[in-house]
């Protein structure tokens, strides 16, 4: 399970990069920068679009996706979520868009009704505190209404699969950790950019659809590759966009195969900001806790 999430930031996560000049920085000296910064930061908060896909191609590195895939053959799913996040765990998301994501009642609301909000981090890591909007359907409400809730797997992996690879802390600095294996077993080579290619409206027919978008401003792009795809899940490149003037990344793509696997995108980012606890304290109040229900 744990493999199947980190694949999909590998869960943000999104054909090729079109890089300008070289970088004055080396990769590793951009990526301590990267490091120093989320290490002292506070809290953070931003706009986060997480697009993930399965190829046929690449499931034989992540067996357990049988279980997930009952309900969705193809293998997709697509959110965009205001998330804030504050040391050292406390974290709240709250959904604005959610399309093809499951179908547990959890899953139905994510993706039916704008709004649903989750809470995780706050008391312990085990249990997660949701509130849904009423939806209307009498069938729904009442189910909710009744605190039944069908997760199929452990608490911390669900947290997981909500954040569609963020990792069950839903760290930022979880994201980048993950990807320092390929200092000793790839390569990781470093340019510059005036733009990143941000991409919006993904939808999916036979392959990921989706609109560019450029977004102006001044990039470090790193191009992660590993020296072996096949024991790197499948993942054949990774492209990693920098903002030079926050030095936190903005935007994580993966490939495999050419193939768009994921997409991880963090906009209207404001962070540092010295955030209280009073969003976690007020939203504790009468919130539905979700408990493991499964194996």
């Amino acid at each position: 399970m744990k493999k199947r999430y980190a694949f999909a930031i590998v869960a943000l996560l999104l054909i090729g990069v079109c890089a300008g000049a070289a970088s004055a920085k080396t990769a590793k000296e951009v990526w301590a920068d990267t490091d120093k910064t989320l290490d002292q930061m506070s809290d953070i908060q931003g706009l986060v679009s997480v697009f993930t896909y399965y190829p046929p191609s690449i499931r034989q590195y992540f067996p357990d996706l049988d279980v997930e895939l009952k309900d969705n053959k193809v293998g997709w799913r697509y959110q965009i979520f205001q998330y804030t996040w504050k040391k050292p765990r406390l974290i709240h998301i709250e959904f604005k868009y959610a399309r093809n994501i499951g179908k547990d009642i959890v899953g139905k609301m994510l993706e039916s009704k704008p709004g649903t909000r989750l809470v995780f981090g706050y008391k312990d890591t085990e249990n997660i505190y949701a509130k849904f909007p009423p939806t209307g359907d009498k069938s729904i409400d009442k189910q909710i209404d009744r605190q039944i809730f069908f997760i199929p797997f452990n608490t911390k992996e669900y947290a997981a699969a909500i954040m569609s690879g963020l990792n069950f802390s839903g760290t930022i600095a979880g994201i980048m950790d993950t990807r320092k294996h390929y200092f000793t077993d790839g390569k990781v080579a470093v340019a510059e950019s005036k733009s990143r290619p941000m991409k919006i409206d993904f939808k999916f027919d036979t392959a990921p659809q989706f609109t560019r978008k450029d977004v102006k401003g001044d990039y470090y792009v790193l191009t992660l590759t590993p020296n072996n795809m096949a024991k790197n899940q499948g993942i054949e490149k990774e492209i990693v966009y920098i903002n030079k003037k926050t030095d936190l990344p903005e935007q994580i793509e993966v490939y495999h195969k050419g193939i768009l696997c994921a997409c991880f995108m963090i906009d209207d980012v404001k962070f540092n900001q010295k955030l209280d606890t009073s969003l976690w304290d007020s939203f504790y109040k009468n919130a539905h806790i979700i408990k493991n229900t499964g194996k």
